[in-house]
């Protein structure tokens, strides 16, 4: 939506299917080198001036749209309501202004999210508030135009954070019970890793659980929320492409079973210390409690910890800091316990998802003579320590 052919391709998206009843849109994102919309409206925030960069980008938008729309009038209530309504309302506008606009352009109706999406004291959504409001509020022989990022607690505008209009598409979807929640974004769903990155497929199906553990680990394609919102009433997911809707995109729904061996998708974070502590002689007790306790008393957070027979190993983020402290650590514990013996070494870590994979990734590592401890295995994925280049290796020419 960030500029008025992209606003004029999602109009031809809408009447491509007259089951598409209700819209929610974004602010206009970043576009040639300008920053995104909502950006602009948090530096107002802070320096109201910065709203005349603001309005502009929409007088570039409703000129290529050539709709009569009176930003002079929106511009006037913000600056006025802001001092009064505060910073969630002020970054609210950006949504707020584009629904309006679009809806003026596709000649539909118009509906404020703050009528509809219902919060509580603690800022988190009311689901059954909610329904009830839009049972209340829409008539579904009409389509209609509303603004995602916000809904309201006690008539004051509250958003929702990053990830926003995702997340109220999946609200709106669950409360008006669609049958469909399709999220059309600019890419063309979920690959089984970073395209710009591996020549990889997209997966065309995958089930909630597995979508759900990848965007918790960093997969930025659709919100986590999402998907658990979505999932409390079945509602499929369908992930597209805004600029090539000819592209199928990925179908997410529940109790999707992919074909045994299937990898869904893989996701490498570097920058981590795997902490390998092994017991020398396995006839001596090994001190867990001596060891853990050192990572407590110097605040060294554990990122995940694996056990197994005579060995365990900790997984740490990568730091000075932390690099610095495991060697006191380790200089420590050897004094203290001969019997404890520690390897300190940087690695990758890699979560692996799918359906039964761990014999396709048993198999590539040995085949291939790549090292890997395994921090957690599942049916439905692993988590391997990795070197940084053993991870490349393995993804690159083995996994996708």
């Amino acid at each position: 939506m960030a500029t008025a052919d992209s606003i004029k391709k999602v109009g031809d998206i809408v009447l491509a299917d007259k089951n598409r009843k209700l819209v929610v849109v974004s602010a206009p994102g970043a576009v040639n080198g300008q920053p995104k919309i909502t950006d602009l409206l948090i530096d107002a925030s802070k320096d109201i001036g910065h709203l005349n960069e603001v309005k502009a980008r929409y007088e570039s938008i409703v000129f290529g749209l050539k709709i009569d729309f009176d930003l002079d009038a929106e511009f006037k209530i913000i600056e006025q309501d802001y001092w009064i309504s505060g910073t969630d309302y002020l970054i609210s506008r950006g949504e707020y202004l584009i629904a309006k606009i679009f809806a003026k352009f596709m000649s539909m109706e118009f509906f404020d999210s703050k009528h509809l999406i219902m919060l509580n004291s603690k800022g988190k959504v009311d689901l059954k508030a909610t329904a009830r409001q839009c049972k209340k509020n829409l008539n579904f022989s009409n389509s209609y135009i509303v603004p995602g990022f916000y809904g309201a607690y006690n008539n004051q505008i509250v958003t929702l954070g990053r990830g926003g209009s995702d997340i109220s598409g999946a609200i709106f979807s669950y409360a008006v019970g669609a049958t469909l929640y399709e999220n059309w974004t600019d890419v063309d769903g979920f690959f089984v890793q970073d395209p710009n990155f591996v020549k990889c497929k997209c997966n065309k199906k995958m089930s909630y659980s597995q979508a759900l553990s990848l965007t918790l680990d960093g997969v930025t394609v659709l919100h986590s929320d999402s998907l658990a919102i979505a999932s409390l009433d079945n509602i499929p997911i369908s992930i597209k492409n805004t600029f090539d809707n000819a592209k199928q995109g990925t179908s997410i729904v529940d109790n999707y079973n992919s074909p045994k061996g299937k990898i869904v998708g893989v996701v490498i974070h570097k920058d981590y210390i795997l902490c390998e502590v092994t017991k020398v002689c396995s006839s001596f007790e090994f001190n867990l409690g001596l060891v853990v306790n050192q990572f407590i008393k110097h605040h060294l957070p554990i990122k995940q910890l694996y056990f197994e027979n005579n060995q365990f190993c900790l997984l740490l983020e990568r730091s000075p800091k932390s690099t610095k402290l495991l060697s006191k650590i380790k200089k420590f514990l050897k004094e203290k316990d001969q019997n404890i013996k520690i390897k300190i070494k940087n690695v990758a870590l890699m979560k692996v998802v799918g359906n039964h994979i761990q014999k396709k990734v048993f198999k590539q590592l040995q085949a291939h003579k790549l090292d890997a401890v395994f921090m957690g295995i599942t049916k439905g994925q692993l988590t391997l320590a990795m070197s940084d280049d053993d991870s490349i290796k393995l993804l690159t020419n083995y996994l996708t």
